[in-house]
């Protein structure tokens, strides 16, 4: 038998040297302008995922600049 248990949160991240070098953004629109993903490669969506970020009730997926790409939570 499967059961639903939870739905993890998800969080996004930036060490203190990168937010130093790029700054602190205020708005989605904010990490469009200078700032850059760690990507994650989907098989079944052939492409890249992009984070959602909720703003206001606003869910916004955004695709930024990628230095690198993953398939695996794990690499």
């Amino acid at each position: 038998m499967v059961r639903h248990v939870a739905m993890p949160a998800e969080v996004t991240l930036a060490s203190p040297d990168y937010m130093a070098q790029s700054g602190l953004p205020d708005s989605t629109d904010a990490l469009l302008n200078r700032h850059r993903m760690t990507g994650f490669q989907s098989t079944a969506a052939d492409g890249l995922l992009p984070p959602e970020f909720v703003a206001d009730r606003d869910v916004r997926p955004l695709v930024l600049p990628t230095t690198i790409a993953v398939s695996a939570a794990a690499s």
